[in-house]
């Protein structure tokens, strides 16, 4: 399936496979991993990473793309916080 998109958070949801174009150019072909790894590239055409991934960057929190990621991550973190502290 194919599909077009401008919303980050929408592509990390349902791709697997990302293909950036730039004035109907390929500016990158990839997997959301190594797409959204190239932030600054992407920003210098005007795209962005998805919010949650800027989040959870800020947490301390590497390649996580989606709300589900973040939402298992910080529950797996916090039962392990959890567990240490009992």
């Amino acid at each position: 399936m194919a599909g077009v998109s401008h919303s980050m958070e929408e592509i990390a949801e349902v791709a697997t496979r990302i293909i950036v174009l730039d004035d109907a150019e390929v500016f990158a072909d990839g997997d959301v991993a190594e797409i959204f790894a190239r932030t600054r590239e992407l920003q210098g055409i005007g795209l962005d990473i998805p919010e949650i991934t800027k989040y959870m960057q800020e947490k301390g929190f590497e390649n996580v793309w989606t709300v589900a990621q973040a939402e298992e991550i910080l529950r797996n973190n916090e039962q392990r916080t959890t567990n240490n502290c009992g």
